[in-house]
């Protein structure tokens, strides 16, 4: 895989957005940003902020069958780090909101680590792993 993705994802900043949906779809994972994501100037500074934008991330030979083996979805509950399981990714669209802190992508198998905090999954890591493109809908 190449840097293609790390280059789409270098195109916006994250820090303090909020994900406010999490969809699963036929090839991958959708993080939807009703108040959009930062701009970033020609130094990497975060400027101003785009309209609602969708973020899907592509997974090579995804199956929804084995999201398991794609998408882990973990958080912290009482000094316990818990994963949702594939049954309970419904409890996703339960959480009303993740605000993130951080990204992180790794070129080993194109994985990003997402750090988030919410009012219901506190502490919580996303991580999508071999992720062959991003695509960016407003």
């Amino acid at each position: 895989m190449n840097n293609q993705v790390f280059e789409k994802l270098s195109r916006f900043g994250y820090h303090d957005t909020t994900i406010t949906s999490i969809n699963v779809t036929n090839n991958g994972l959708e993080l939807v940003f009703d108040d959009g994501l930062y701009n970033l100037s020609n130094t990497g500074k975060e400027t101003t902020k785009t309209p609602r934008i969708k973020v899907l991330l592509i997974v090579e030979g995804f199956d929804m069958n084995a999201l398991y083996e794609y998408v882990a979805v973990c958080y912290q509950k009482k000094h316990k780090v818990i994963e949702l399981q594939l049954e309970e990714s419904s409890e996703l669209n339960g959480f009303n909101y993740l605000v993130i802190s951080d990204v992180y992508f790794s070129n080993f198998n194109n994985t990003i680590l997402i750090k988030c905090s919410g009012n219901k999954l506190v502490n919580s890591e996303i991580i999508v792993e071999n992720i062959r493109d991003i695509e960016f809908c407003f």
